[in-house]
């Protein structure tokens, strides 16, 4: 199982306040020019933030200065996409949020949220930021 929780931004943007313990704060530079910011693993059940707590939580983060941001909680199990949760802002037009776990759907749920955030489908389906060891872990 790989999962992550965490925000993407763009373009990149420093990063001006202190970040919770366990964060990784990260510039990307493909398969977009910005930032990802992975949270740290919640041990079992992730807790899904209603939108206002992920909105709080993009202004504490400063993300609020980026063009675009998307929040992502995400499990893939076994090479296929389980759970998807997600909202974002793009240009300052909010998306999402978006909830799925059925199989037939979590899918195009998943790129529909990337695509809002300006990440096409081809490039969401192979998104190395998702890659095992991407953010240092084993």
């Amino acid at each position: 199982m790989y999962e992550f929780t965490g925000f993407f931004a763009r373009p990149a943007i420093r990063q001006s306040v202190a970040v919770p313990p366990g964060t990784v704060w990260r510039e990307i530079t493909s398969p977009f020019i910005g930032v990802g910011v992975r949270l740290p693993d919640s041990d079992g059940e992730p807790e899904l933030l209603a939108p206002f707590d992920v909105e709080a939580l993009a202004r504490q983060l400063g993300l609020e200065a980026a063009d675009c941001w998307v929040y992502l909680n995400y499990v893939c199990w076994g090479g296929a996409i389980d759970f998807v949760y997600g909202l974002g802002s793009a240009r300052g037009r909010p998306f999402g949020p978006v909830k799925e776990d059925d199989q037939g759907t979590v899918e195009a749920a998943y790129i529909g949220l990337m695509e809002q955030f300006g990440v096409p489908a081809e490039v969401a389906l192979q998104f190395e930021p998702f890659r095992r060891g991407y953010w240092g872990e084993n």
